[in-house]
C-alpha cells in the first residue's frame, strides 16, 4: 500500500552556505518517519 503524504511544516529559512533548512513544524514527527521537502526555488 502506498503511503500518503501529509504536510507537517514549512521551511522558514535556508542556510545555503551549510545546506541546512530551518523547518517550522505544524504536526508531530515520530522516529522512523520519512521527511520529504518539496516546492519551488524562491
Amino acid at each position: 500500500m502506498a503511503e500518503q503524504k501529509q504536510l507537517v511544516g514549512e521551511v522558514v529559512d535556508y542556510l545555503d552556505h551549510i545546506g541546512v533548512a530551518i523547518v517550522s513544524l505544524s504536526a508531530p514527527l515520530k522516529i522512523g518517519d520519512t521527511v520529504s521537502i518539496e516546492g519551488k526555488d524562491a
